[in-house]
Order: structure tokens, then sequence, then C-alpha cells
């Protein structure tokens, strides 16, 4: 793991930086924005909304569909059994993620010709840790675009209503 992590490292910071024009483009963060408006749209209850949680997935490391949930939430939290949910899937993520992959094995092989499967899998997670940061900071820059949109002014929410990251059901940290 450490091997691999060393030249994660390595990759990503040539990665970081396309990740960081990319998201810049206007016409993508409107996507991006979309995502979160269509999340906000369907909130249609009497209690107001709590909280809006981006969530990794563990389950799509493994199935490398590389998903994020958008969740609202009302006042039970995790226990709201009508929170409102889509997926999102972050464009480009995906082919740097397994351009990153490809090269971190191609590298820790030739020291470690015998990876088992679930060694491998263990590098995905871990590595994936630096774009589930990567989107951490797109939503924590996006997320005052969003305040002012009329999808967020029309929802009923909580005066303490908050933006948080992290994985489904586990731990998080509160973004705004």
């Amino acid at each position: 793991l450490l091997e691999a992590d060393k030249v994660e490292r390595e990759c990503f910071k040539k990665q970081i930086g396309i990740l960081q024009d990319y998201y810049q483009k206007e016409e993508v963060r409107e996507r991006v924005i979309e995502a979160f408006e269509k999340l906000l749209e369907k909130w249609d209850r009497e209690e107001p909304a709590v909280s809006l949680g981006v969530h990794y997935l563990f389950t799509s490391v493994h199935q490398r569909t590389y998903t994020y949930l958008l969740a609202l939430y009302g006042e039970e939290f995790y226990l709201d059994e009508r929170a409102i949910e889509i997926s999102w899937k972050p464009e480009l993520l995906i082919e740097l993620f397994e351009e990153d992959v490809r090269e971190i094995f191609r590298q820790i092989e030739k020291q470690f010709p015998r990876l088992c499967a679930y060694e491998k899998e263990g590098i995905r997670h871990h590595c994936m840790g630096y774009y589930h940061a990567a989107i951490y900071q797109l939503c924590k820059d996006i997320w005052p675009e969003i305040l002012e949109r009329e999808a967020f002014q029309r929802l009923k929410k909580r005066e303490d209503f908050s933006l948080f990251f992290g994985a489904y059901r586990g731990e998080g940290e509160v973004i705004a």
C-alpha cells in the first residue's frame, strides 16, 4: 500500500491540474450545478430539509462506476426513510483515476509480481481517497453558486441547513 501511495501521489499531482482546469469551464460547472438542482427540486415534503450530503460509495469503487450519491435529509438525517437521493458521476474522474490505477499497477507489479485481487482492490480504494478529496473541494468551490440558484432559494429548508461530504452512512465533514 505504501508503494502504491507513492506512485498515486505522483500521478495525482499531474491529474489534479487537469481536473481543476476542466471544472473551471463554465459549461462543466453548469452541469455539476444542474445535478444539485435536480436533487433540490425533488424536495416536496412539508417539513424543511436539514442537510445535503455528497456521499462516496465503497461499492462504486468496487464496481468501477465511481458514482457519488447526492442526498437531501430531513430532521432524522441517516434515519430519514424519505431522504431524496440521486446518483452523480463527476465528469472526467473515471478516466483519470483509471489512468492512475494502470500506472500504479504497472509500477508496483515490478516489485510485487503476485498481487492478489483483494490487494489490488485495497489499492484502488486507498488511492480513490485522493479523488474524493478533489470532489470535496469541487463541492466546496461550487456551493456559493448553488446557493444563488432558484432551486436552492425555493427549497423549504432550515436556517442552519448544511452541506456535508463523506462516506455513505459513515463519517462526513460539514463543508458549509
